[in-house]
């Protein structure tokens, strides 16, 4: 199930990635579910697709994560594969994914992604989660402490999502992040220990107005909430949450470094403190003091 809105640079890429496998119509379904584009993305799809895509664009923008819950209710098979338009699958990837649900019977399979810029290029990967192949060990626990896993590397049954629900509305844009760990407390999941699916990161996004706006920080830290609750452990959850706020500040300050470089000095600043209350230190002061300082001069004497 391939996601989209008004975006077209990438989707032939993504499309062909799936087709090019080869796949029958019996044995997979391959569906582009349009969030109300004000582009004709039907004609490309029907060009690419060569009539082995089908098409369905939303009656109104519903937004990402309600058009994730229609392509779970459209989806006709078992095994539902969602994608981003801009995403891209590697030839063996279904290959290796079905050899996981053979192997150990999982509800979900995740594997990593590699990340790929504009152009392609590969610039890094997402982290494993573990050293081996196989069932996932303290899955809620590694899966709490942020959202390790990129959409196109996790594969999900259908009888998993009708056991935890849809994606929530309740949080802007951690409810993927939310049904990981919905879905490690409750079901069977398999991890396989290598990359099989490309992740694109869009260099303009890192300062977009998730960021500027302060909203990447808040709704983290409302997801931390739901999904840190869930852990029954005390000394687990402490250490969990421990773990979240050094990420989310050292998240935050890097953000702090890139707003402030384009001479953005409020959102730069509000970064800035966020960061260090959420990791409070005098070495992070001195810190976070340099940061500013540093910023000040080049206002005075850019």
């Amino acid at each position: 199930m391939i996601t989209t809105y008004n975006r077209t640079d990438y989707l032939e890429k993504c499309i062909k990635s799936v087709i090019s496998q080869n796949f029958s119509p019996e044995e997979m379904q391959i569906e582009v579910v349009d969030d109300h584009s004000q582009k004709d993305i039907k004609e490309i799809v029907d060009i690419i697709g060569n009539n082995r895509v089908s098409f369905y664009r939303q009656p109104q923008n519903v937004g990402i994560y309600a058009n994730w819950n229609t392509c779970i209710e459209r989806a006709k098979g078992r095994w539902i594969h969602i994608l981003s338009d801009d995403d891209l699958v590697a030839p063996e990837f279904y290959q290796a994914y079905g050899r996981m649900i053979e192997k150990y019977h999982p509800s979900v399979v995740i594997g990593q992604s590699k990340f790929i810029d504009e152009n392609d290029k590969e610039t890094g990967i997402s982290p494993a989660l573990q050293e081996s192949e196989g069932i996932l060990n303290n899955a809620l626990q590694v899966l709490a402490v942020r959202n390790l896993i990129r959409t196109p590397g996790i594969v999900i049954s259908r009888e998993a999502y009708e056991k935890v629900g849809g994606f929530t509305s309740d949080l802007v844009f951690t409810p993927d992040w939310e049904m990981w760990t919905r879905l490690a407390e409750s079901v069977k999941i398999a991890y396989i220990n290598l990359p099989y699916s490309f992740f694109r990161l869009h260099s303009a996004s890192e300062t977009s107005r998730l960021v500027l706006t302060g909203e990447y920080v808040t709704d983290n830290l409302d997801a931390a909430k739901i999904i840190h609750a869930r852990i029954n452990n005390l000394k687990e959850r402490k250490k969990t949450k421990l773990e979240f706020n050094q990420w989310l500040s050292s998240t935050t300050y890097y953000y702090a470094q890139k707003i402030l470089s384009k001479n953005l000095y409020l959102p730069g600043l509000k970064m800035a403190f966020i960061s260090l209350k959420l990791s409070p230190s005098i070495a992070h002061f001195k810190k976070i003091t340099k940061l500013l300082l540093r910023s000040t001069l080049n206002l005075i004497h850019p």
